[in-house]
């Protein structure tokens, strides 16, 4: 759910090249990094190998005819990389195949000094939450893989039975329960139920607890994981998904956006621009129209321009108006000239 979420939001988004704060036209490594990938996997697979890898590899195809920049890459999963220093530098093996360094590049979550591998989550918290979460699943699997029927008590009061025919018993017992739970009626025989504990009928506290600890380990707030674990409130969709960016989304994206700008052309930065992801419902983008509106009456400068709004609404510019027809130079004849031409 983690990968997912990180990784469908910076998918949705769009990286963009930035020189000196000002938005230049994206080079064709931002707009698709992989040849036989989407922009939307790329980054899929990008947020995957860092959250559990600590670290994603990528080799570098340069365009040598201009500028000898990068154009495109091809993502290698981390966990299949070997990483091993010759003569004090890194060097890489893929597959049993050496790898050209300065054709490698490469970003980390987390890594200790000493170490040339990173560290992913997992590792850096232990397989606590995880764990836990998994012998919730294995306990729920257990507890209700027979259609949730509690232990039962089987007594008969005949002392000559077998033990074929016990099991005959009990056979018959789980059968009439399972599927319709028709009433099963077993001769000469008494049922002495045990119920659940109450601890033990609590799974979705067990649960709740579980997904707790992997949002602690991620940074993403828990109830993004469907959960209704806190009372916070939020009065718009803006402030909301903010809240989320700044939690759970910026720690990944400073990273890919740092991974990108290494390899664009000296000056130029790679940046992820989130708002289209931020963007409030139509009243609330409109009362922030408004606003800009009051603002450029009072001090003559608007927040957004006319052009900006359009954009950010997703419509065409308006077209340039037609100059106002230039009336035509009247000249003024005298009376006695018109006189003389009639």
């Amino acid at each position: 759910r983690a990968v997912s979420l990180v990784g469908g939001v910076l998918g949705s988004v769009q990286l963009h090249a930035f020189r000196d704060d000002e938005r230049i036209e994206e080079p064709r490594l931002l707009e698709r990094p992989e040849v036989d990938w989407d922009f939307a996997s790329t980054m899929m697979r990008m947020v995957h190998d860092l959250l559990l890898s600590g670290e994603f590899y990528a080799l570098t195809d340069r365009d040598r005819t201009v500028d000898n920049t990068v154009d495109q890459l091809f993502l290698l999963s981390a966990p299949e990389v070997e990483v091993r220093r010759v003569n004090g530098r890194l060097a890489y093996r893929f597959h049993g195949q050496d790898l050209p360094a300065d054709e490698v590049a490469r970003t980390t979550w987390m890594a200790r000094p000493g170490y040339d591998r990173g560290i992913g989550l997992v590792e850096m918290f232990g397989d606590k939450g995880l764990s836990f979460a998994r012998t919730i699943q294995e306990y729920a699997k257990s507890t209700f893989a027979d259609s949730a029927v509690p232990s039962v008590v089987i007594k008969t009061d005949d002392p000559d039975q077998t033990f074929q025919e016990a099991q005959e018993l009990k056979n018959g017992w789980m059968n009439q329960f399972r599927g319709k739970r028709e009433p099963a009626v077993l001769n000469s025989a008494d049922l002495t139920p045990l119920s659940f504990s109450p601890e033990s009928a609590q799974l979705s506290i067990m649960w709740d607890q579980a997904v707790k600890e992997v949002a602690l380990m991620t940074g993403i707030p828990a109830r993004y994981f469907s959960l209704e674990v806190s009372s916070m409130t939020y009065s718009t969709i803006e402030s909301e998904r903010r809240d989320l960016i700044d939690l759970g989304i910026m720690p990944f994206a400073n990273r890919i956006e740092r991974f990108f700008s290494d390899l664009l052309p000296r000056g130029q930065k790679a940046r992820f621009i989130f708002d289209a992801f931020l963007r409030g419902n139509t009243t609330e983008r409109y009362q922030t129209y408004e606003i800009s509106a009051r603002v450029e009456q009072m001090t003559g400068q608007p927040i957004l321009s006319h052009e900006e709004i359009r954009e950010l609404e997703h419509r065409k510019p308006l077209p340039e108006p037609e100059p106002m027809p230039v009336p035509t130079q009247l000249t003024l004849i005298p009376a006695e000239e018109e006189a003389e031409a009639s």
